[in-house]
């Protein structure tokens, strides 16, 4: 059995390369956008028919490799696998939450340097006050408002709670 600090570690770092890992999609989903703006206005498809495509392909794609990732990284860490059920699942949702606002940031951005401008505050703010970089006791006031929105905390939170049942007394 690892020790409880060392899991923790390994907590921050997964949910660390599951925020940096949306960000990579970004340009992607800015260049399928021009391409599927030509192609729509030449009558190709429509735009329901490329939204339909790409939750049908690119989403259960994205999900495989964030599982597959999540998957590699709880191996390397050799942590017991009673623990991956909840280390998957909460990483799964967290990998979701990312998934989802980067694709939201794409879609008002102009261009992929924008999307990374507006992307970066966001992901650094939810990493650092995740809980373990900045603790929600010593953060200053006016950065208290953002733990009950990180997603980050939320995941760290829900995985080292059930790391610390079975921890034992400090």
């Amino acid at each position: 059995s690892k020790d409880i600090q060392d899991q923790i570690s390994f907590v921050f770092i997964l949910v660390t390369v599951l925020g940096l890992g949306g960000m990579q999609l970004m340009p992607i989903l800015i260049d399928e956008r021009h391409f599927m703006k030509h192609e729509a206005s030449e009558s190709l498809y429509t735009e329901g028919a490329a939204v339909l495509a790409s939750f049908c392909v690119d989403v259960p794609l994205a999900f495989m490799g964030a599982a597959f990732q999540v998957l590699l990284i709880f191996a390397i860490s050799g942590m017991d696998s009673v623990y991956l059920p909840c280390v998957f699942s909460w990483s799964m949702l967290l990998f979701f939450v990312f998934d989802s606002l980067f694709g939201l940031i794409a879609a008002v951005a102009h261009n992929a340097s924008q999307a990374q401008a507006l992307a970066s505050p966001f992901l650094a703010f939810f990493m650092l006050c995740n809980g373990f970089i900045i603790t929600k006791p010593a953060a200053p006031r006016f950065v208290s408002w953002v733990f009950p929105v990180c997603p980050n905390a939320y995941a760290m939170q829900a995985i080292v709670v059930r790391l610390a049942e079975d921890a034992g007394p400090a």
